[in-house]
């Protein structure tokens, strides 16, 4: 009876397990391809008593697999591999197989929430949601250094939890893109 939100990439689970501390109302999914780094997020949620989240070591692409249509409410992607190279574009999180899961997936009001450091991915990124039919809402360019935003930023947004990449982007300087993305909605 619980909003289901996923992470996808969820690294070593910095921003799932205070996400899960922050909304103990809400089920979190944490997925993550490398089962090193899985191991290091279920410690941490372990460590601190966690009954709200779930582990998934696996691929994106098998996500239908895994749920139900409607069954998600929130899709995080922080930080994810840039594939930097054009024909890797196939790759990206962003690109337009992963947007298809995503909206099977997602409930209709369903929202993703993007970030990350690579300007050329978050141009990629918008690009790809825009041409496939998403409707974009707070996007930023420079997510620490904006007057007052959040402002519209949706309730468990994320903008106030930072990842181990984010963290490590911010003391070097660097912007942090966001957005985030309903598909049809307008």
């Amino acid at each position: 009876n619980k909003p289901v939100f996923l992470e996808i990439g969820c690294g070593k689970g910095s921003f799932v397990v205070n996400m899960a501390m922050k909304y103990p109302d809400i089920e979190f999914v944490a997925m993550e391809c490398d089962k090193d780094v899985l191991v290091m997020a279920m410690e941490k949620a372990d460590e601190n008593k966690l009954q709200n989240v779930r582990f998934i070591c696996d691929f994106a692409q098998n996500l239908p697999e895994m749920f139900d249509e409607n069954e998600i409410s929130r899709i995080y992607i922080n930080f994810s591999d840039p594939w930097p190279r054009k024909k890797q574009a196939k790759n990206r999180l962003t690109f337009s197989k992963y947007l298809n899961i995503y909206k099977t997936i997602l409930q209709s009001d369903g929202i993703v929430c993007q970030k990350t450091d690579n300007r050329l991915l978050f141009d990629y990124s918008i690009e790809s949601f825009t041409e496939n039919g998403w409707v974009l809402d707070n996007v930023t360019f420079d997510l620490h250094n904006t007057d007052n935003y959040g402002g519209g930023a949706t309730f468990a947004s994320g903008v106030d939890v930072i990842t181990e990449y984010e963290n490590r982007f911010m003391e070097l300087g660097q912007p942090i893109h966001r957005l985030e993305a309903k598909f049809g909605l307008v």
